[in-house]
């Protein structure tokens, strides 16, 4: 039962890179951005590390994403898709794949990870030794913590074709939700994190392309090189 309680601190930590990437939609002059491909990525901290190892934890990568850092297991997670608005106070996404918590006893999986309009809460689908749980808000995160990042993109404008911006993310702390801490107190009887520890931090890079200016006829050659 313990290595249980691991898989939710790990759950969801893609949410703040939705809204982190709000911030860019509004220099573009756009009501709405649609991020076309990227990725998160969840680097876990010295305590989450240091906890999963008390229990013989080993996080895991599931397809497709992939552990990217074979000592850390920290674990990218390609973007499925992703839409921001240009007020910078919303947006929504999905993350491909999965990641989770195993031993020699038990093995947990999050899958499905999503996080949607108007809620800065990221949810998934949990299944515990092959058992499904029902999906929950798992983890949160202030975007305005992090660093970001824009090599700015040249609009398609033919016969030139253009370059897509790119948005990087870098050191959004994530925090576990109420949802999470209530796990930990069911599994355990007494309570582990609060909603205040920081488990994990997650980066993210996304790729847009932009608007072209109203009335240009084509973008700066030399932007192109």
């Amino acid at each position: 039962m313990t290595i249980r309680r691991r898989v939710f601190m790990a759950g969801a930590l893609a949410a703040p890179l939705f809204g982190q990437l709000q911030a860019h939609a509004t220099a573009q002059g756009r009501s709405l951005i649609t991020i076309e491909e990227g990725w998160v990525q969840v680097d876990w901290t010295e305590d989450a590390l240091a906890q999963l190892a008390r229990f013989g934890g080993t996080p895991f990568a599931v397809e497709p994403a992939a552990i990217v850092d074979a000592d850390r297991h920290n674990v990218r997670l390609p973007l499925r898709s992703a839409r921001v608005d240009s007020s910078f106070t919303d947006g929504e996404g999905a993350v491909e794949g999965g990641f989770g918590v195993q031993n020699d006893e038990h093995r947990v999986v999050l899958e499905r990870i999503t996080r949607g309009s108007g809620d800065p809460r990221a949810f998934a689908e949990r299944t515990v030794d092959g058992q499904l749980y029902p999906r929950a808000p798992i983890s949160t995160g202030d975007v305005s913590e992090g660093r970001v990042t824009v090599e700015p993109g040249v609009p398609a404008v033919p016969p030139l074709p253009g370059k897509p911006a790119v948005v990087r993310v870098t050191g959004i702390p994530v925090r576990p939700t109420q949802e999470t801490l209530d796990v930990f107190q069911e599994v355990l009887g007494e309570p582990v994190f609060t909603t205040d520890t920081v488990i994990a931090h997650v980066s993210g890079e996304g790729s847009y392309w932009p608007v072209p200016e109203r009335g240009a006829d084509h973008p700066p050659s030399s932007l192109l090189k």
